[in-house]
């Protein structure tokens, strides 16, 4: 599930993190020569076969472009060689960076799918109409997706599921559920 590296909390002017999609995490330097282990964040492994530049978000937020030397992977986990990158060290520097793609670098998803980053800010309503909030964050478990919708006084947990979600309008910015009791349901504060 891929999404965007940092949220733009303000709304006022984009920041650059609004124009990636973080597809990957630096987790640590691997070898002398500057290659990284990155812990992909993306549903689709063949992407990075193709990479042939990437972003990285640092940890103060500067972003830094990198041509990708090579991409391979080891079992779940992903071996790049990024251009002047070149010992253990500078390798290191990156450790906790987001490796990330433009927007428009995005794979089409089929029908009815939906990036993370497309889902979060959506205004959400009840299908009488009525406002309940907004999506402030998507949470990933086995059995399906949900959405922890922010309320004026309450954070509620809504399956990302067809029994719940009856539209979703990503121009308007507007999704709307059937709710039943018994969501879970928490004070802002707990969460």
């Amino acid at each position: 599930m891929e999404k965007l590296p940092k949220a733009n909390k303000n709304n006022i002017e984009p920041s650059p993190s609004d124009r990636f999609i973080a597809v990957g995490l630096v987790r640590k330097a691997c070898g002398i020569h500057g290659d990284i282990k990155v812990e992909p964040l993306s549903d689709f492994s063949e992407r990075y076969k193709h990479l042939k530049a990437v972003f990285l978000e640092m940890k103060n937020g500067e972003m830094k472009s990198f041509e990708v030397e090579r991409a391979q992977f080891t079992g779940h986990v992903l071996r790049m060689k990024l251009k002047g990158v070149e010992d253990r060290d500078s390798a290191e520097a990156l450790y906790g960076a987001y490796m990330c793609v433009t927007r428009d670098e995005a794979f089409s998803l089929e029908e009815n799918s939906y990036y993370v980053f497309e889902l979060e800010g959506l205004e959400v309503f009840h299908s009488d109409g009525s406002k309940i909030g907004h999506i402030k964050r998507i949470e990933q478990y086995p059995a399906n997706d949900v959405m922890v919708v922010e309320t004026e006084t309450d954070e509620i947990m809504i399956p990302a599921i067809k029994e719940y979600v009856t539209e979703i309008d990503i121009n308007a910015r507007r999704m709307v559920v059937n709710m039943v009791e018994g969501l879970p349901c928490y004070p802002k504060s707990s969460i």
